[in-house]
């Protein structure tokens, strides 16, 4: 397709400027349409960047290079109940476990911090206003603890509830650790009735209330008729998991973070306005070719 667009001369400094190109872009081979059309395919958490590139005839590095320009996706408020999670990204990164945020209520992912550690997420969450924090009321998380320190700085009006999967995965394997240890005193009688009763019965066995603390305790929280967990978070990490899969891996977090908020969050989209900043990475200059 060849297209001729107008082009205009300022008679007093002699600048010239072109008219806009309603159908493609400066510097674009392809079309808007067709870039439309790249950005809705690439939606599904199955889509692979190489699958179109060989689709529409040209690299992957094309590809991401349209996804890098117009799919940017901003962080969310902040919710009532937030959900926090990590999942591996790639052993060749700097930060091999990112964190993600997720809103209980409607299944929707915050944002993705590049990193769970202290200093990152302490970094991240300075930077968001202080009154869009006091609205978050619980935050639900597995048994590391991390926010726990950051609790009452960042999150003045919050409670810390332990995900209650993780909580009973704690509480059977302590107490399938003391059945074991019990049961090995009677194991010169096997048939006697301590050690079948360890051996057999040991669900009849309960861990006393007095023992668990009270993030424990928080973590039977309900909140419209839903128990708060970890639950839709540990589901987006499959979605993840599979992402990242389909990709090889990848190694460009902001290109991951976006891919994976773009594919996940139903009503994500995509900005017809070019992003003048770069994602993809300038590495080192390969050198002149050898024959």
């Amino acid at each position: 397709m060849i297209t001729y667009v107008k082009r205009y001369k300022c008679i007093d400094c002699n600048a010239s400027f072109s008219d806009v190109n309603p159908i493609a872009y400066d510097g674009w081979s392809f079309t808007r349409t067709a870039i439309i059309s790249i950005l809705n395919r690439l939606k599904p958490y199955n889509a692979t960047y190489a699958s179109f590139a060989r689709m529409f005839g040209v690299s992957s590095t094309r590809i991401m290079e349209i996804f890098d320009t117009f799919v940017r996706i901003k962080r969310h408020s902040l919710p009532r109940v937030l959900l926090i999670d990590e999942f591996h990204f790639s052993r060749n990164s700097k930060y091999k476990y990112p964190a993600i945020l997720m809103n209980f209520e409607n299944n929707l992912i915050i944002d993705i911090v590049e990193s769970r550690t202290h200093d990152i997420m302490s970094d991240y969450l300075f930077k968001i206003d202080l009154e869009e924090r006091k609205k978050v009321e619980y935050i639900c998380t597995d048994m590391s603890f991390i926010f726990k320190t950051l609790l009452k700085t960042y999150f003045p009006n919050s409670t810390l509830l332990v995900d209650h999967f993780h909580v009973t995965r704690l509480i059977n394997d302590q107490l399938n650790h003391t059945r074991k240890r019990i049961m090995r005193k009677y194991a010169k009688n096997k048939k006697s009735r301590e050690y079948r009763l360890l051996k057999h019965r040991y669900k009849i066995l309960l861990k006393s209330k007095n023992n668990i603390d009270e993030e424990i305790l928080n973590s039977f929280t309900w909140i419209n008729d839903r128990r708060i967990s970890n639950g839709p978070c540990e589901g987006k990490n499959n979605y993840v998991k599979k992402i990242l899969s389909n990709a090889n891996g990848m190694s460009n977090f902001q290109r991951a973070r976006n891919s994976i908020l773009y594919s996940q969050n139903k009503y994500e989209t995509y900005t017809m306005n070019e992003h003048a900043d770069r994602i993809k990475r300038i590495g080192n200059p390969k050198g002149a070719y050898k024959k």
